[in-house]
């Protein structure tokens, strides 16, 4: 993986993020759960952690507002 910045591409961000090694635990269950669903305070926790220049939570939830996981 790629180091990470809050330079980073929302698309370099998301595929980071769907790694299957250092990414995101996503919510994995049989319901009608839309693919890649995961918990939001794992998502900025994960921000923080893995990319450089996100250091607090209000920033890491800037990035969270702007990425589209749809893609």
């Amino acid at each position: 993986m790629s180091p990470l910045s809050a330079a980073s591409t929302n698309v370099e961000i998301i595929e980071a993020m769907k790694n299957q090694v250092f990414g995101l635990s996503f919510i994995n269950s049989p319901q009608n759960l839309p693919p890649f669903c995961f918990v939001a305070a794992d998502a900025v926790n994960w921000l923080i952690i893995h990319v450089e220049g996100i250091s607090t939570i209000e920033s890491a939830l800037q990035v969270t507002i702007l990425v589209n996981f749809d893609k």
